[in-house]
């Protein structure tokens, strides 16, 4: 992992200590983010962190004993942003065959991926249609996170060939949310 981080840009830690704390782009907002709500810092892995794209980025594996939106893969691969705004928090992720026999929404995007969100606006305001074409075309199973001032990205413990493409599909999630989001949270 050292030398993924490395190719990437970023500096290799593996669990915080002293000098990540002083350098880190930002803390790991336990408290914001529905994943980060079930973890400490004890759990963290393999951390990463530098700037990516312009934007404070950290990488880690999470060693959870359990991980309730799916229990048969608890130890994850995260890639978190730091960002400017503070967003309402703002899930999308893959349907589980039981949520997908649920979703009464015929669309191709309600059928691939379920949202969850306290302010039905932020989630217009977020999701608008480029973003949720965008998305359409990832074939990664990854979960995003948005709230506070973070994005979290997540997938079952990855190897590090797919370390890349999950920084960059987390990235191109980033990048898309419609600047009117961005102002209207800032």
């Amino acid at each position: 992992m050292a030398a993924l981080a490395s190719g990437l840009g970023l500096v290799y830690v593996n669990k915080p200590n002293r000098i990540y704390r002083e350098q880190a782009p930002a803390e790991i907002p336990w408290a914001d983010l529905p994943l980060l709500q079930q973890a400490e810092d004890d759990d963290v892995r393999d951390l990463m962190y530098g700037i990516f794209g312009g934007f404070g980025v950290q990488g880690f594996n999470l060693e959870l004993v359990t991980y309730r939106e799916e229990s048969s893969v608890p130890k994850r691969s995260c890639v978190l942003f730091h960002l400017d705004a503070r967003f309402p928090v703002l899930t999308v992720s893959p349907h589980s065959r039981l949520s997908l026999a649920q979703e009464r929404d015929r669309n191709p995007f309600a059928q691939k991926y379920r949202v969850f969100g306290r302010d039905p606006d932020a989630t217009k305001l977020v999701l608008d249609d480029h973003l949720r074409s965008w998305l359409m075309t990832v074939d990664l199973p990854v979960r995003l996170e948005l709230g506070g001032a973070s994005l979290l990205g997540h997938i079952p413990r990855a190897e590090a060939d797919a370390w890349p493409v999950l920084l960059q599909t987390v990235f191109g999630f980033l990048i898309r949310i419609p600047d009117a989001a961005h102002f209207r949270y800032a």
